[in-house]
C-alpha cells in the first residue's frame, strides 16, 4: 500500500524558496572562487592571445 502525504502551501513555499536561496548562495561561491582563481592563475601564466592579435594571426599562419 502506497501512501500518499500532502505537502501545504505554506511548507511548499518554505522548501522552494530555500532551495532558490541556497542556488543563490551557491552560483555566488562559485563566481567567487572563479574571481580568485582566474587571478591567482593569471600571475603563473600568461593570458590567452587575443584572436584579433597579430600574434594570433602569426602563428595561426605559421609565421613566427
Amino acid at each position: 500500500m502506497v501512501r500518499v502525504t500532502t505537502i501545504s502551501r505554506s511548507s511548499r513555499a518554505d522548501l522552494v524558496s530555500a532551495w532558490g536561496i541556497g542556488v543563490g548562495i551557491g552560483l555566488i561561491a562559485l563566481q567567487l572562487t572563479w574571481l580568485v582563481g582566474a587571478r591567482i592563475a593569471s600571475l603563473f601564466w600568461e593570458p590567452p592571445l587575443d584572436l584579433r592579435s597579430p600574434s594570433f594571426s602569426r602563428v595561426w599562419l605559421g609565421r613566427l
